[in-house]
């Protein structure tokens, strides 16, 4: 599906066949959510959403020494993505006829939940690969730079603060 999908699909090149901890970014303290439609009779398997972070870190450790204060602590986004069928570009012969909206909201609210628990504040940041990386929004996170990714190249870098955890999930603490 996603090959069939939009160029600008984000996550169309990533290794979804191989993925693994070897393709993260950080070996350390990694945290896998997947949401699908697998509970309910009759489910179908569906896949909704996939985050995957890990940390946190310090700047020094994700290589953003340039960009951010040497100190700063933050989540790291290695992935996030929602389900091909659900997303509102999708193809018609694969889009699903019942919308799921907010799954990526969601995604990106536990993230910020996991930020809050391990003592970040909120603050998160991720990589943006892929062709149309230098005109992706990051949901409303300030792009920060380009920095290397440890499996190659350079990547647009996006991050997001307290202030700004707090305006997207309405969550503090």
């Amino acid at each position: 599906m996603l090959e069939r999908g939009p160029e600008t699909w984000l996550d169309r090149d990533w290794p979804w066949r191989t993925f693994g901890i070897s393709d993260l970014h950080l070996d350390e303290n990694s945290d896998w959510l997947v949401l699908a439609d697998e509970l309910e009779a009759g489910a179908s398997g569906e896949l909704f959403g996939v985050l995957v972070t890990t940390g946190p870190a310090t700047t020094q450790q994700l290589g953003l020494d340039a960009l951010l204060p040497a100190n700063h602590r933050l989540l790291w986004l290695e992935y996030v993505a929602i389900g091909p069928s659900i997303r509102p570009d999708c193809p018609s012969r694969d889009r699903r006829q019942q919308r799921v909206k907010g799954v990526g909201r969601q995604l990106m609210c536990a993230a910020i939940d996991r930020s809050f628990d391990l003592g970040v504040d909120g603050k998160i940041g991720l990589h943006a690969e892929g062709p149309s990386a230098n005109v992706y929004t990051g949901w409303g996170m300030r792009r920060i730079g380009n920095a290397a990714h440890r499996a190659g190249g350079s990547f647009p870098v996006f991050f997001g603060d307290a202030t700004w955890a707090a305006g997207f999930s309405g969550r503090t603490r």
